[in-house]
C-alpha cells in the first residue's frame, strides 16, 4: 500500500491525537516525522513515531504542553517545550526565522 504524503501525515496526526497530544502537538509531530520519512531518514521517520506514541500515552512526554518562545537576543530564539514536544516550538517559530 502506498499512502501521498498528505495521507501519512493525516493518519500519524490521528495517531498521534489518540495517544493523547492535543492538535497542534500532533499536527506537528505528523509533520516532521513524515517529512524526515519522504527525505529518507527513516531512523527518526515512521519507525521512531511509535517512540513518541509510547512516550506521549506513558506520559514522559506531555502531549499537551504549550512551548515556551523567547528571544533574549535579536538572533537568538530559545524554546521550552515544557515536557512536551520540540516540533511544535520549533513551528511556532520557523517563519520568524526564515526572515
Amino acid at each position: 500500500m502506498q499512502l501521498s504524503l498528505d495521507q501519512a501525515t493525516g493518519l500519524c496526526r490521528m495517531a498521534a491525537l489518540g495517544a493523547g497530544a492535543n492538535e497542534e502537538n500532533a499536527q506537528s509531530l505528523a509533520a516532521s516525522i513524515v517529512a524526515a520519512e519522504a527525505e529518507g531518514l527513516t531512523s527518526v521517520g515512521l519507525t521512531h513515531f511509535i517512540d513518541y506514541l509510547e512516550a506521549i500515552e506513558a506520559g514522559r512526554i506531555d502531549g499537551n504542553a504549550d512551548p515556551v518562545i523567547t528571544r533574549p537576543a535579536l538572533a537568538v530564539y530559545l524554546s521550552d517545550a515544557r515536557g512536551g514536544l520540540a516540533h511544535t516550538g520549533f513551528d511556532r517559530t520557523i517563519e520568524d526565522l526564515a526572515k
